[in-house]
C-alpha cells in the first residue's frame, strides 16, 4: 500500500474496481460528505447500482447521481472533526 501515497488512492485503485455496487449513508441532513461522494460516482460510472440509507433506516436506489446533495471537502471536514464527546446536529 506504500506505493499508492495515501489510502485513498489505494481504495479507488485496487478495492472499488473489485466491488460491483455500494451503499451509502449521508448524514442526518441528507447531504453526502465529498469522500462518499466521490465513492458512489465511481460505482455509478463503472455501470454499478448504489442505494442510499436515509437517517430513519429506508434504502433507495440512486438513478440520478443529479439528486445528491454534497458537500464540499473542507464542509465535510468540518462535520466530521467535532470536539471529542460532542454530537453533531447533522
Amino acid at each position: 500500500m506504500k506505493q499508492y501515497g495515501n489510502g485513498m488512492k489505494y481504495y479507488f485503485e485496487e478495492v472499488l474496481p473489485a466491488c460491483h455496487g455500494g451503499i451509502f449513508l449521508p448524514f442526518k441532513d441528507g447531504y453526502w460528505g465529498a469522500g462518499v461522494f466521490g465513492e458512489a460516482k465511481f460505482l455509478f460510472s463503472a455501470g454499478h447500482t448504489i442505494w442510499q440509507i436515509c437517517a430513519k433506516g429506508s434504502i433507495t436506489k440512486i438513478i440520478d447521481l443529479a439528486t445528491v446533495r454534497i458537500l464540499s471537502v473542507d464542509e465535510t471536514r468540518l462535520r466530521i472533526r467535532t470536539p471529542l464527546g460532542t454530537i453533531a446536529p447533522y
